[in-house]
């Protein structure tokens, strides 16, 4: 690939022809918790300064979640904020911009590859790039809005050391005239003309060396600038901290002082980065989760979660090299603990650990594949439950920097194995072709369709949950999904299968207090208020104090099986222990004791709830029918308006 521009056009069009189908999709999986249920995104400009000052989590559940060191990526939720001001909730505009940055990564990707790999033809970059555009893995970040956080870090930081790289220059010859040296210098002007020749030269060359400096000055400090953002997206672009240099070192004449020089400003804005993740979101070892849902290791010795994560090492490269059954979800109990009596585990071992010793013993005559598996085991190291707990086994997302390395390595093989000639001009062989367009072909046929199961929640855990069969979530979820089919369609194969599929949650985890609570809607769904009952009850003994299945409990009581007495004391606790002040639970509480007659108690509660929720149109309407049924009709009156002003539906 001679053109660079045109190399550029057709990887990002590339991009573009295997994603561009995703566009199409709604809002899936985690955009609920970065975009349509976070309150910061949802304020737009507004909320810019709370997206940077808390953590991920905050905007969505109200507080950080108990995950070792918390969750500090303000960058991409910030832009989610930008998008939705100017554009609303329109998924496709979202989804439209992840494909965007990702074909912006993948010609990055050339770019820096051209540089970094300066002696090579463009060959290499260009193969490398286009694999990396295609992988099928990559769909859960580029289908996934929410995981845009990982292009913008991957994006990012690939400027950054774009940047920092030496330009390459093209070696100039300096023709000298021979007849000069033969004669001899007149004294006067031509020696006050030599004089000024060379004093012209010494003047441009300070001027070319001055404008030098103030070049490397501004890319240091762009550079910076631009791994902050790295940084602020994502945890894991402070990885390139140890590539950096490592790269400099390896493929550049830059001396070790240079490379200090230019790592130096990015270790500056890593520990601005620490500093401020620290103050809005936590530190690594802050806290420590007691559900398994969020820590599959929680139960486990060191030597079953060293085993477990190198298997899981082994679970990433099969997947890297054969992307096939793509799921969405490896939560507990898919990937089980193993020991090193475990053979896989084993395996993973050996392969993993003689490729990294194969690196080290050649970092200095094989570079090439060298630094693609250190960039491989750097990338991995912060997502593989080592460092800290990222609150799950596996995910797909997780290799999406790792895959950078292994396309280099890849492409750099295949052209190896074809005995293609990388420094010179030599042109693609039709075996080379060939061999590149089956690889295409087949990532299309993995990748394309795929992009369609992200489609929206219900398509996306029908089409993975046979895929984890183990997976308490993946169950779970569909289940939810299923739920919500039957509340539109009323076909009753949709609420089976939600029980069945939440049934097996509870099966995989019998603490799971998520699926417990939820199989106790599915049957509350269908009207089956015993069994309901049994499954809140089986939340409380779980978490005791546990506000939906209080009110769970309440309204089983209460609505289904007209027993308001047993309804009282579990809308009292919500509101007197939980304190909780939502209208629905007064509305409870007040109803109960209007179905017994006390109409006093009935009014106390729904006025208590209007005090809290005063634009509650409900209670207003509640209040009003039960001054009616004590005869008041003014107060009824008053209250009736009240509650049509502020909901007029309710007049029906």
């Amino acid at each position: 690939m001679k053109n660079k521009f045109v190399s550029c056009i057709i990887l990002f069009a590339t991009a573009f022809i295997f994603y561009g189908n995703s566009i199409s999709n709604q809002f899936a999986l985690d955009d609920l918790i970065v975009i349509t249920g976070n309150q910061f995104t949802q304020k737009g400009f507004a909320g810019l300064k709370d997206i940077f000052t808390h953590d991920a989590f905050v905007g969505a559940y109200g507080e950080a979640l108990n995950l070792s060191g918390g969750r500090y990526r303000p960058f991409s939720i910030a832009m989610f904020a930008i998008e939705k001001q100017m554009f609303g909730y329109t998924p496709q505009v979202f989804h439209f911009f992840n494909v965007f940055f990702f074909g912006i990564t993948v010609v990055v990707l050339f770019l820096f590859l051209c540089r970094l790999f300066s002696k090579y033809n463009y060959t290499l970059p260009f193969l490398a790039a286009l694999l990396f555009a295609i992988h099928p893995i990559h769909t859960e970040v580029v289908a996934n809005i929410k995981s845009c956080d990982e292009i913008f870090a991957l994006l990012f930081s690939l400027l950054t050391f774009y940047l920092l790289l030496p330009k390459t220059e093209k070696k100039i010859e300096v023709k000298t005239n021979s007849r000069s040296n033969k004669k001899e210098v007149s004294k006067g002007q031509k020696a006050k003309g030599n004089a000024t020749v060379l004093s012209e030269s010494t003047t441009s060359n300070i001027g070319h060396t001055e404008r030098s400096r103030s070049a490397q000055t501004a890319n240091l400090i762009t550079a910076s600038l631009l791994f902050f953002i790295a940084l602020l997206s994502k945890e894991n672009a402070i990885t390139f901290i140890a590539l950096i240099p490592l790269g400099l070192w390896m493929f550049t004449n830059d001396s070790i002082k240079t490379i200090a020089i230019k790592t130096a400003p990015l270790i500056v804005v890593s520990v601005i980065y620490i500093l401020m993740r620290a103050k809005f979101a936590g530190i690594v070892g802050d806290r420590v989760t007691t559900d398994i849902m969020d820590d599959s290791y929680m139960r486990a010795t060191m030597m079953e979660k060293l085993a477990t994560i190198t298997q899981v090492q082994l679970r990433y490269l099969v997947l890297m090299i054969f992307p096939y059954q793509l799921s969405y979800d490896y939560s507990y109990n898919q990937i089980p603990l193993v020991n090193w009596s475990n053979p896989f585990a084993l395996l993973s071992l050996v392969i993993h650990l003689g490729a990294l010793v194969f690196a080290v013993m050649n970092i200095g005559k094989q570079k090439i594949i060298s630094y693609s598996i250190i960039i491989y085991f750097i990338t991995f190291s912060i997502v593989s439950n080592l460092v800290f707990n990222i609150g799950t086994s596996m995910a797909e997302r997780f290799t999406y920097m790792p895959t950078f390395g292994f396309c280099i390595l890849l492409a750099y093989g295949l052209l190896k194995l074809l005995k293609f000639d990388l420094t010179g001009n030599e042109k693609l062989k039709p075996l080379a072709i060939g061999i590149t367009a089956v690889i295409v072909l087949v990532a299309a046929t993995q990748t394309i369709p795929r992009n369609k199961d992200w489609k929206d929640n219900y398509t996306l855990y029908k089409a993975d949950v046979n895929k984890v069969p183990n997976s308490a979530r993946a169950r779970l979820y569909y289940g939810i999904e299923c739920i919500g089919q039957y509340q539109k369609s009323k076909d009753v194969n949709d609420i089976n299968e939600a029980i069945t599929q939440i049934k097996k949650s509870t099966e995989i985890n019998p603490d799971f207090h998520f699926a417990w609570h939820n199989l106790g809607v599915a049957y509350q769904n269908i009207n089956k208020w015993t069994e309901s009952i049994d499954c809140y009850e089986h939340v409380l003994k779980l978490q005791p104090l546990n506000e939906q299945a209080l009110y769970g409990l309440g309204l089983a009581y209460g609505k289904g099986l007209n027993q308001p007495d047993k309804a009282i004391p579990y809308f009292k606790k919500i509101l007197f222990e939980v304190k909780s002040t939502k209208p629905d639970y007064y509305e409870g509480l007040g109803l109960c004791y209007a179905v017994k007659g006390d109409y006093d108690s009935a009014l106390n509660y729904f006025k208590q709830g209007i005090n809290a929720n005063p634009d509650a149109g409900k209670l207003y309407y509640n209040a009003a029918i039960t001054y009616a049924n004590k005869g008041v009709k003014d107060s009824s009156d008053i209250f009736f308006k009240q509650a049509f002003d502020l909901d007029p539906t309710l007049k029906k």
